[in-house]
């Protein structure tokens, strides 16, 4: 097709004569039908709209180009594009990549970053800034905003399609046939005009198979805004920290497709992480490796600890043994066989050990009153021997202290359970 036929004012003009005709022929045979000629028109001004948008950025980047004074210069309308649907993140990498970083201090919102990285682009080429091809750079999809194949800028600067609203159907009385309506039919030389003037953009490429788990391709480069002196510190490597290179081994996936896993945490990418995201990982990493050795350290002290009061309590109850054996000999009581000497009554062999206890060593029990002779006097100091000597009551004392009120404890139990 000639390139006249694709320039906006041709298919203006184009547009404007389809109009004319149209209306003329419906008036001629279907009479006055507002219904139709409503639908026509706003389908033809919707692609006016889109002309003459095409036609003012065409003026624009013409005027910018001859070099009018007081004129922001603009990248061409397909440059355009590409940076509009660059993530802010790789334009603040861009920034970097050329050593501008001290221009984000003028950054307010995204349309100024497109505006200086245009500009850059200007003076040292897109290949220096953004470094190579969309693909490469994290540029648009392919099909979506980023210009015609033949560079020209599509129609409305990259806008999408306005579709045309259906027309109401006309039906023939006279033999009861459906046919499609005058409107409709008059939607198709314009449509076809339009398509001249605005090819369609090539299929996106089919998705590369994910590896594993991972769920997303790799991060763009980290935008983080500041200093050069604190992006200088932020790149630093800590000792202990693996290098990108150490960390991220290449690797292939069951389809064949490249991607990278991190040899300690084994999370995997489609691309290394840039230094600065690296970094940041690696910090996290560090942490939560310095957590798990303290917690392994407090464990270890306290199984440490553990053993050491294990040991002491085995020692301390060698050494109470003999005596608490011969605390219950002297009350009439045999120690381990939980039975009275021969000629005792338990109740007796019972009170005196409660009214003894007190002599032990390491004993927390203050000495009892105990009345051989009363039944409910025994009972008494046994609750009150219970209640102080009981495994529960004895947390925070020492090992010495629990060894021998636990064996003093089994005793008078056992004693207990022998009175009728």
């Amino acid at each position: 097709m000639p390139a006249a036929a694709t320039d906006p004012a041709v298919v203006k003009l184009v547009l404007d004569r389809t109009y004319r005709r149209l209306r003329s022929d419906i008036e001629q045979a279907h009479g006055p039908s507002p219904e139709i000629m409503g639908t026509i028109r706003r389908s033809m001004q919707a692609l006016h709209r889109e002309a003459e948008a095409d036609l003012k950025a065409r003026e624009r980047h013409a005027r910018w180009l001859a070099g009018e004074p007081g004129k922001i210069a603009p990248a061409v309308p397909a440059l355009e594009a590409r940076l509009a649907d660059l993530k802010t993140s790789a334009l603040k990498a861009a920034l970097r990549r050329c050593g501008e970083e001290a221009q984000l201090a003028r950054v307010t919102e995204k349309r100024d970053l497109v505006n200086i990285v245009a500009e850059l682009v200007r003076k040292r080429g897109e290949e220096a800034v953004l470094g190579g091809s969309d693909d490469a750079a994290g540029g648009s999809t392919p099909g979506t905003s980023a210009g015609r194949p033949d560079g020209s800028p599509s129609v409305g600067g990259g806008s999408s399609r306005v579709a045309s609203p259906v027309a109401p159907v006309h039906r023939h009385t006279d033999s009861g046939r459906t046919s499609r309506s005058a409107g409709q039919a008059a939607q198709q030389p314009a449509m076809a005009a339009r398509h001249a003037s605005t090819p369609s953009a090539p299929a996106p490429a089919p998705a590369a198979a994910s590896p594993g788990r991972s769920k997303s391709p790799a991060h763009a480069a980290s935008g983080a805004g500041g200093s050069p002196e604190a992006a200088d510190e932020d790149c630093t490597l800590e000792p202990g920290m693996l290098t990108v290179e150490q960390a991220w081994e290449r690797a292939l996936d069951a389809s064949g497709a490249e991607y990278f896993w991190h040899t300690r945490t084994r999370e995997r990418r489609w691309q290394r992480p840039d230094l600065r995201l690296h970094i940041a990982a690696e910090k996290r990493r560090l942490a939560h490796e310095r957590s798990v050795e303290a917690r392994r350290a407090e464990r270890a002290a306290a199984e440490r600890e553990a053993s050491a009061e294990a040991a002491a309590a085995e020692s301390v109850k060698a050494a109470a043994k003999p005596r608490v054996r011969q605390w219950a000999l002297d009350a009439g009581w045999q120690y381990g066989k939980h039975k009275p000497v021969k000629g005792v009554a338990p109740q007796l062999a019972l009170a005196r050990l409660l009214a003894s206890v007190h002599t032990l060593p390491h004993c927390v029990l203050k000495a009892l009153t105990v009345d051989p002779s009363s039944r409910s006097s025994i009972l008494k100091a046994y609750k009150r021997a219970l209640l102080t000597m009981h495994v529960d009551k004895l947390v925070g004392r020492s090992v010495a202290e629990r060894t021998v009120c636990e064996a003093a404890l089994a005793e008078i139990s056992a004693a207990k359970a022998a009175m009728p």
